[in-house]
């Protein structure tokens, strides 16, 4: 009997490393993707494949060796993501760009390959509350989030029509490592949720088919709420953000 994988995208860290175990503890197989994964190893129902996701011929890699598998994927999660923090004006080339390749056009080739070439049955599509706000200091995340957010929703029959089930879920801020690694750069901070609390909300939302899923209920209200508001006032009032 040939297995039913889930695939986590960016699975040595944060989120997806949280979801890593969770399902393994579940007895579910799981193959982790992360750029820090040492080679390729299986065992026991867990497969790591390294492969940078912001790079194409390491995605194209990626979805050969998938193909190749003796079963199909369940759900993907698509939970890699790169942060950039800071005056948008002093952010790198190439670190925007990075950003850029691996939280859109990554997304955008691994989606492609899910709905057709590969035999895929649901997909998470992880996004942020910073979807919703135009924040200053974190404007190429923010906007890329946006990006994904819209995408997931925009998909969303399309993929039925396909068989393939694809949410966006709505992660609230979490304890991680770039927010270690930007805590003496930023203005305001906001509380941070345990990684292992929402990888926790996320496997128990597996009844919810509903096109985006929130951590938070009253994120969804706040976006509402903010609709209200004019444009020219909330840009001003995340600038201090």
């Amino acid at each position: 009997m040939s297995k039913s994988y889930h695939l986590v995208l960016g699975g040595s860290q944060g989120l997806g490393a949280e979801l890593v175990q969770q399902l393994l503890k579940k007895g579910q197989p799981v193959i982790s993707v992360a750029r820090s994964s040492d080679g390729t190893s299986a065992g026991s129902g867990f497969i790591a494949i390294a492969c940078d996701l912001s790079r194409q011929s390491d995605r194209e890699d990626l979805i050969a060796q998938l193909q190749k598998l003796p079963g199909e994927i369940d759900t993907v999660y698509f939970c890699a993501a790169q942060m950039a923090y800071g005056d948008y004006a002093e952010t790198s080339l190439e670190e925007g760009s990075r950003l850029l390749n691996l939280n859109v056009l990554g997304v955008h080739h691994l989606m492609q390959a899910a709905l057709s070439s590969l035999k895929v049955k649901r997909v998470y599509l992880i996004s942020s509350e910073a979807a919703f706000f135009p924040l200053a200091s974190m404007s190429l995340y923010s906007a890329s989030k946006a990006f994904l957010h819209q995408f997931g929703l925009s998909l969303y029959w399309n993929a039925l029509a396909r068989g393939v089930l694809v949410q966006t879920y709505v992660a609230p801020p979490m304890k991680t490592q770039f927010d270690q690694k930007y805590a003496s750069k930023m203005k305001r901070r906001f509380h941070r949720f345990e990684p292992s609390t929402v990888a926790s909300h996320l496997l128990s939302a597996r009844d919810n088919h509903s096109p985006e899923i929130f951590f938070q209920s009253k994120a969804g209200w706040i976006r509402k709420l903010m609709s209200l508001f004019p444009r020219k006032l909330l840009v001003k009032i995340f600038s201090q953000v």
